[in-house]
């Protein structure tokens, strides 16, 4: 309903509508829908027109929930919509520092990702393996019991062998993908890092330049 009144332009009672949201969650004891909530209530305020440090508030309240329950999820995205909202008010150095925040953030919940994935990997293979050793084993047996040509054992081996090396070698492969695409992910984000300092640069090389027209039409006048 917030979303609905929001969209029609009706900001206030999109606002009453995410405050009886969050007293409902509060009550309920849901801490994500109440980060959810406060973000939500400091991007509405936080638009031009509305109340900055109201804005600021619930943003600081979110934080606090998203701190205390270790949420980076939580944290990237509230930095994101603060470094937005700040922005959107021309307050270029704060929304810089944000998106900082947001991207480290970023940074933190890919890195936990990337080294799960890398674990998945790793224990995906040991445990194949192993049922590949205990196959072996048994196929050995197998063998030895049927009398079969110790060089068909030395064949099977050395089948299980190469499936297990290039198993090995896929595992290796997809660790390389995840570098790769951190590093590509990293330049996109040195990048943007880097616009922002342009955008900041440009807007102070502005203000001086008025500032020293706006001086030199004093001592003009004067």
């Amino acid at each position: 309903m917030a979303s609905l009144h929001f969209a029609m332009g009706d900001i206030k009672t999109a606002e009453n509508y995410l405050v009886e949201s969050y007293a409902l969650n509060k009550l309920m004891g849901n801490q994500r829908y109440l980060i959810l909530n406060l973000s939500n209530l400091g991007e509405l305020n936080g638009m031009p027109g509305g109340d900055l440090t109201k804005a600021k508030a619930y943003f600081d309240e979110a934080i606090g929930l998203a701190v205390k329950m270790k949420s980076k999820e939580g944290l990237e995205s509230i930095y994101s919509g603060m470094s937005e909202i700040y922005a959107g008010r021309n307050k270029f150095k704060d929304a810089y520092e944000y998106l900082k925040i947001s991207l480290a953030y970023k940074d933190s919940i890919y890195g936990e990702s990337k080294q799960t994935k890398i674990m998945e990997i790793s224990q995906e293979f040991n445990s194949r393996h192993m049922q590949d050793s205990l196959t072996i084993k048994e196929q050995e047996l197998k063998l030895s019991n049927s009398n079969v040509d110790a060089a068909n054992l030395k064949a099977a081996k050395s089948t299980w062998q190469l499936v297990g090396a290039l198993f090995m070698l896929i595992c290796i492969l997809v660790i390389l993908f995840f570098v790769y695409k951190n590093s590509k992910n990293q330049k996109k984000i040195n990048a943007l890092l880097q616009d922002k300092n342009e955008e900041i640069n440009h807007q102070k090389l502005e203000i001086e330049e008025k500032n020293h027209e706006l001086t030199d039409s004093i001592n003009y006048a004067k």
